[in-house]
Order: C-alpha cells, then structure tokens, then sequence
C-alpha cells in the first residue's frame, strides 16, 4: 500500500493470498471466513492483494472491511490483473513452502470455510516434498 513492491512467490512460508475487490459484495464474507481458518493455522502468512487501482479506495473500504492478511494493490488494477488471468473474486491461492501454487479457492460459498481448511493443509503437507 505504500508503493513498493512485494515479492509473493519463492521459497517461504506457506502463503494465502487473498484476491478481492472494493466492489466486491461477496468479498467481505469471504474474507472473514478465511480470517477463521487462518486462526488454526498460525504459521501461514497472508496477503489481501486489492484489485483496484484507487489505492484511497482500498485504505477507506479496508478501514470498515479488513482483508485477509498484509493489504497489497495489484499494479494496473482490475484490467491488469484481468490480463493475467485473475479475473475472478474473491480467489484465494495457497502457496506452498517452495513458492508453488498448492491450489486456488474462488468465490463465496457455504463450502469455502472447508475448501480453504483443505487448501492450507495441501499447502502445508507438501512442505519438504520435492517435485
């Protein structure tokens, strides 16, 4: 949020990283059912990636709506991200202690508390394994 660059990939902890929007309704639910996963798995560190370009947007719908982790833009916004092929949300991508991507969750259901429970572990399970 105050312009430098974070780097998400590479060798780490495991990560959830958490793709949301300010006009993203299902957004907000979303996030607070990740926040109580996150709380049974203390080691994994998350980042809220905001898909807008209006970063005093982010920081007022954040002040009333907190994201799942550390709050990040993504550069360019929507339309950038789009082009990437991350143009759904909310989306949540675990990634794994080598950096890769364990999985991906997207939307809002009465399912996702359980679809990111199994995510993280995925995540965290395959810690020391090589490819």
């Amino acid at each position: 949020m105050a312009g430098e660059t974070v780097e998400i990939g590479g060798p780490g902890p495991v990560r959830l990283v958490e793709l949301w929007a300010t006009w993203c309704v299902p957004c907000g639910p979303a996030a607070e059912r990740a926040r109580s996963v996150l709380a049974r798995h203390p080691q994994v560190v998350a980042y809220a990636v905001a898909l807008d370009s209006d970063r005093g947007a982010v920081l007022r719908h954040l002040a009333s709506v907190p994201g799942v982790g550390t709050p990040l833009l993504y550069p360019g916004g929507a339309s950038a991200a789009a082009r990437r092929g991350l143009d759904r949300v909310p989306m949540f991508v675990a990634l794994d202690a080598r950096g890769k991507v364990a999985g991906t969750v997207t939307g809002l259901s009465s399912n996702l508390g359980p679809a990111l429970e199994r995510l993280l572990s995925q995540a965290e399970g395959r810690a020391g394994r090589r490819d």
